[in-house]
């Protein structure tokens, strides 16, 4: 393929792929660099599609993108995938690699095939007052629910003694400081908006 096209690189091309995946992440942080109106830093990433031929996407392309609103996979890509609602995951969505920090949605359900949440996963998600964790999730990322000030409620699809049993990482303050409800994985339903208030099934 051609090197114009930028996502058909393989093997040989990794170095220019982590340079464009370092390139994304410094990009990204103009936001906490120049927070101006003026400049619009906020703007520098919204909404991120993944062609069909993405191989390969970076530990931390996406850390301090908190105006990312939206992930996109194509369907064919076979290393990735996204849900409706822009969330990042791997191709057979057993691992959450990235909820867009943007997002204006105020509760989310992570899919029973979840097991494992990645660092920074909902990293600095404003906006979120609550999560629905599956019993299926055995590990939790370091930084995963970091700067998430909001998140109040947790409803967790297992018994307490199953989630001390969860590999948590270092600094998710938010998500063990909220109120964690016991054998409640609900799918919260919401219309999501600015006022919007999420409601559980």
């Amino acid at each position: 393929g051609s090197v114009i096209s930028l996502f058909g690189f393989k093997a040989a091309h990794f170095n220019i792929i982590m340079a464009l995946a370092e390139c994304l992440r410094v990009a990204c942080n103009l936001y906490n660099i120049l927070n101006s109106s003026t400049l619009n830093a906020e703007k520098v990433l919204v909404d991120f599609k993944a062609p069909s031929d993405l191989t390969s996407i970076g530990e931390y392309a996406f850390y301090g993108c908190r105006s990312l609103t939206s992930i996109i996979v194509d369907e064919n890509n076979s290393n990735y995938s996204s849900d409706a609602n822009g969330v990042l995951f791997n191709k057979n969505r057993t691992t959450l690699i990235q909820y867009p920090a943007g997002s204006n949605k105020t509760a989310y359900t992570i899919p029973d095939s979840v097991t494992s949440i990645g660092d920074y996963a909902f990293a600095y998600c404003s906006a979120l007052t609550s999560v629905s964790i599956p019993d299926s999730v055995t590990s939790i990322g370091s930084y995963a629910f970091y700067g998430c000030d909001k998140l109040t409620d947790v409803y967790y699809g297992g018994s307490e003694s199953d989630w001390q049993k969860i590999s948590i990482g270092s600094l998710n303050t938010a998500l063990t400081n909220a109120t964690i409800h016991y054998n409640a994985y609900h799918k919260l339903e919401a219309v999501f908006s600015d006022s919007d208030t999420a409601k559980i099934k």
